[in-house]
């Protein structure tokens, strides 16, 4: 997560407190190399595997022996027509929506091959979906999810021992 700084009342502060031996947090900032690879380390330290990664960019939360890592957040910049929408907004979404897996996967690789059953799973929307596109006009949201799917295939197609997928 961006910040683990908690107030003890919140719930993710509450669930560390009560079970310090099996959940973890750890700052990481989507798509920040050196974040997700300082991730990395810790988990690394502590359990020397991964399991399943589930991305959907920003929050990570880790179970004991590492079974588990979620990546929380995502973005949409709103919704500007195909016309109107600006490379600007684009590459926002792009860099937490595309890059911020794509580099989470990067830094995580290693010790999801340490894993018997390793799995890589993307968030992804039905926005991204090219065949089956909704006439909404969330563009760059899109465009950004779309990718993220293409990126889930090719994990899977080049890691020999990972499994990934994007779901809804």
């Amino acid at each position: 997560m961006r910040n683990v700084d908690l107030n003890a009342e919140h719930p993710l502060a509450k669930l560390v407190a009560e079970k310090p031996e099996a959940v973890q947090l750890v700052k990481i900032t989507s798509a920040d190399k050196e974040d997700n690879l300082a991730a990395a380390q810790v988990v690394k330290e502590k359990y020397g595997k991964v399991d399943v990664i589930i991305a959907n960019a920003g929050k990570l939360v880790f179970f004991s022996s590492c079974e588990l890592l979620t990546n929380h957040a995502g973005v949409s910049s709103g919704q500007q027509p195909i016309r109107t929408v600006t490379v600007d907004t684009i590459q926002a979404d792009f860099t937490i929506n595309t890059i911020g897996p794509l580099v989470l996967f990067q830094s995580f690789a290693p010790l999801l091959e340490s894993s018997k059953i390793a799995k890589f799973v993307v968030i992804s929307s039905m926005l991204g979906q090219v065949t089956e596109s909704q006439p909404w006009p969330h563009n760059a949201y899109g465009l950004s999810k779309a990718a993220v799917n293409f990126v889930a295939k090719k994990i899977d197609q080049e890691t020999e021992h990972v499994i990934s997928f994007p779901i809804q």
